[in-house]
């Protein structure tokens, strides 16, 4: 076995034991994460939430940690609030609808009662504009199929600009900044929060420091932090922790190299010397 294999071995294992066991680091809240989830726990119980699921599942690494903590979030019993999905991009109603249901199940909420996924509809700009008023302009049925005159949690939700907070998670800035533009210009007491990968991140900070987006969970570090203010372990934290340990077994490997190939450098000095 070649040393880098070694090498490989050792940080692949590692990195794969802090996934499953995780160290318990805690972490310093970003007041983002903090205004993210104070916006959730200020909403009245039986509020409706939209939630977008603007992401490509190749972007989940980072977006899937955040979904289950957040979703967990709204979807506590005693909070009350009601869940309509929608996406403006095809892959992500997929991921939504298992994540919803399972939490779903898990907290004893009921599909078309207390969540519902609409799914994708095409037209992204074209799309928010029709369901401004009325959610009928864009949707038929819901993602499984079932119409919407069939789901109970339709029967109040008029359209968008009915609803108080927008839960936007995405890979890419143009998904809440699509929500201020479509949606918050026409009615500023609507709330917008976004969930999103590391990478995107900063063509949406002004947006966070100007107040026009409220709140904004920011990468894995995001999901780790979020985590916290649940009181839950989860792929945040474990995914966090990993990626700090490992970072650090990285930089102590090539110490170590470069002491041994110094060392090396300096014995075969002394014997061209000798």
């Amino acid at each position: 076995m070649q040393p880098q294999h070694i090498i490989f071995l050792i940080l692949g294992t590692v990195m794969v034991a802090l996934l499953i066991w995780a160290p318990g680091m805690e972490y310093s809240i970003e007041e983002s994460t903090l205004s993210f989830y104070r916006a959730i726990d200020e909403l009245p119980a039986g509020s409706l939430v939209l939630v977008g699921a603007d992401f490509d599942v190749e972007n989940r690494a980072e977006i899937l940690p955040q979904m289950e903590a957040i979703l967990r979030h709204l979807m506590e019993p005693d909070r009350d609030l009601r869940i309509i999905s929608i996406s403006m991009w095809d892959q992500g109603p997929m991921v939504m609808d298992v994540f919803l249901r399972r939490i779903g199940d898990e907290l004893g909420r009921t599909y078309g009662v207390d969540y519902v996924n609409l799914g994708y509809a095409p037209g992204v700009h074209t799309m928010i504009r029709l369901i401004s008023h009325d959610f009928r302009g864009a949707f038929v049925r819901d993602f499984s199929g079932t119409p919407l005159d069939e789901l109970p949690i339709m029967d109040e939700a008029g359209g968008i600009l009915d609803i108080p907070m927008i839960v936007d998670f995405a890979d890419r800035e143009s998904g809440p900044i699509i929500y201020l533009e479509q949606v918050k210009t026409q009615n500023p007491q609507i709330k917008v929060l976004a969930s999103i990968n590391a990478a995107s991140f900063p063509p949406l900070e002004p947006y966070l420091q100007s107040g026009q987006v409220d709140g904004a969970v920011v990468g894995l570090k995001g999901a780790a932090e979020y985590e916290e203010l649940m009181g839950m372990e989860g792929l945040g934290k474990r995914g966090m922790d990993a990626q700090s340990v490992g970072q650090v077994l990285v930089m102590a490997l090539i110490i170590a190299g470069n002491v041994v190939a110094l060392i090396i450098a300096r014995r075969k000095k002394g014997r061209v010397v000798g």
